[in-house]
């Protein structure tokens, strides 16, 4: 086991490393999302974690932390989502070496990890539920919601230089050593505790296709206005991936996505709009 702990080890501090002193920032912004969990004070709930906005050769390094209210919330287990179970551990046969690792012990703080050594584009990750997390509400919490923010993992960026990571990562290293960092952001979740707790809001897929239900500057359709909104719209008018909810977008009603009603989405996300100035009148 130790030999094990040893190797990976030596190979997270290497990714690592490559990422802190040779990578070249990509344009590309990426989003580590926490979804939203409901549950009863004393029950169980399952969280959501994403990847957002990854360019088309996806990622096969990421790195961060969940981090909760420990008085709230026990983990029971932290598993990887879909988009994170790419067959590499079959590939690689490093035995007790995992692609997707994580470490829950300490309370308040989840650690992930994502790492091979593969530079076959099957084993990257691309955008969907890369972990999902499960655990209990404490008995006796009270009504309300309780943040689950992604965080970045507090460690030296280079083991004994005495510098503190800050970064979430995320990026891809090539096959032929070319290391591309991606700007990665964490989008913070909650665990929403109540006595008679229903589901908060609609998939993205169900309000992307729901003709009656009209967010402006929503534009992945998942309830909130923020600055992955901005990245969505962006990824649209590169051609690089379809908003999720794109009429939410149209955000002056005349029937066209383009470039100003961008600038009013950022405008609303950074708080000179408000949600009273939509429809935006020319």
């Amino acid at each position: 086991m130790k030999v094990r702990k040893i190797v990976a080890g030596l190979a997270a501090v290497s990714m690592l490393a490559a990422f802190s002193a040779q990578a070249v920032v990509a344009a590309d912004t990426v989003s580590i999302k926490a979804g939203d969990a409901s549950a009863k004070a004393g029950e169980e709930f399952t969280l959501e974690v994403s990847l957002e906005g990854l360019p088309s050769g996806g990622a096969n390094v990421v790195e961060f932390a969940v981090t909760y209210d420990s008085k709230v919330a026990t983990i029971s287990s932290v598993t990887a989502g879909k988009a994170a179970q790419t067959g590499v551990d079959s590939a690689e046969k490093l035995d007790g070496v995992k692609g997707f690792e994580e470490n829950h012990d300490t309370a308040g703080t989840i650690t992930i990890t994502y790492s091979t050594g593969l530079g076959d584009a099957t084993y990257a990750i691309k955008d969907g539920v890369f972990a999902v997390i499960t655990g209990k509400v404490a008995a006796g919490t009270a009504e309300g919601k309780y943040p689950v923010k992604i965080e970045a993992i507090s460690r030296a960026t280079v083991e004994g230089n005495g510098v503190t990571n800050k970064e979430v990562k995320a990026g891809l290293i090539g096959s032929d050593g070319t290391v591309t960092k991606y700007t990665a952001t964490g989008v913070a979740g909650n665990i929403i505790v109540g006595t008679d707790v229903k589901p908060t809001e609609a998939t993205e897929a169900t309000k992307a296709t729901d003709p009656t239900k009209k967010t402006y500057c929503d534009c992945n359709g998942d309830g909130a206005i923020d600055i992955v909104d901005v990245i969505s719209f962006n990824l649209q008018m590169l051609g690089t991936k379809k908003m999720a909810a794109e009429a939410n977008a149209d955000v002056d009603d005349n029937g066209k996505i383009e470039s100003s009603d961008g600038l009013n989405i950022l405008k609303r996300v950074v708080g000179n709009l408000s949600d009273s100035d939509f429809p935006v009148k020319k």
